[in-house]
């Protein structure tokens, strides 16, 4: 099942805003990392916030295998290109690993705020215009993995995305769980 919400938020202090709309996961116990993660701040506008799930029919090691493998997404992901490593010790994401890619066009340099193995993955991606914080949550499910995807952007290039092209983000997160669920069932990646 697949379900997709979009909000956008305007406040009159977006700071008040975001702090009550931390991401929060049970998974962070005390002292194994930060508890939250706020998305980015605008001082102009409150995020675009768009959430995106799949239960997808592949074991969440073959998934988490997969979306951590960053130099693969331009194997399933058409419209992912120049996908190059900045700092880290690839092949796979880690912790603080800084890389850059172009998405339709448009370069983009992102770095690992979180990670914890088989189970989340956040980052947070600038390019001009916006930044963007977006999160990665697998749980296993009944029929595999439940992949969930949190995306929290501002600027006036997400604001104006979202008002000219209301379902962009939601159709690319789509279209990233989809592609995602069929890799995953296909195997490791090489």
């Amino acid at each position: 099942m697949l379900q997709h919400t979009q909000a956008l938020r305007q406040s009159a202090d977006p700071r008040s805003f975001l702090e009550s709309e931390l991401i929060r996961h049970p998974a962070h116990a005390a002292g194994s990392g930060p508890r939250t993660i706020a998305p980015p701040r605008s001082r102009w506008f409150g995020p675009i916030c768009v959430t995106g799930e799949m239960d997808m029919a592949a074991r969440p090691e073959l998934v988490w295998a997969w979306l951590i493998r960053a130099g693969k997404w331009p194997t399933w992901l058409f419209h992912v290109t120049n996908m190059a490593v900045l700092r880290g010790h690839g092949p796979d994401l880690e912790l603080g690993t800084q890389f850059r890619f172009r998405v339709r066009n448009v370069g983009i340099r992102a770095d690992v705020q979180q990670f914890i193995p088989e189970r989340r993955l956040a980052m947070t991606a600038r390019s001009t215009g916006m930044i963007a914080h977006r999160a990665w949550t697998l749980e296993p499910s009944v029929r595999g993995c439940r992949v969930t995807v949190e995306d929290r952007s501002v600027g006036f290039v997400a604001h104006a995305r979202a008002l000219l092209s209301p379902t962009q983000t939601s159709d690319l997160q789509l279209l990233w769980l989809c592609s995602l669920a069929n890799r995953a069932r296909l195997g490791p990646p090489p």
